[in-house]
């Protein structure tokens, strides 16, 4: 928040891209747990694409996948 505030010595001084992802990116540890869970569940690894932030994953599953991940039901009104 100190970036922000004008009275503050660091006012202006705002983090590069690389600065945040260092700072708030999952660990190699949680990306590989996660990563296991999935491919466990028989998604293809390569199908699983990590975002350049390192906290967030992309996928393409079918709703039938995705129902029997979840353990849940979706439905269309």
């Amino acid at each position: 928040m100190d970036v922000s505030d004008p009275l503050s010595p660091n006012y202006g001084k705002h983090w590069s891209p690389e600065k945040l992802v260092e700072t708030f990116a999952s660990s190699e540890a949680t990306i590989d747990s996660v990563n296991s869970w999935f491919t466990d569940f028989g998604i293809a690894e390569e199908s699983i694409i990590l975002s350049p932030s390192r906290n967030w994953l992309r996928m393409d599953l079918t709703i039938n996948k995705t129902q029997s991940l979840l353990k849940t039901e979706y439905t269309d009104y």
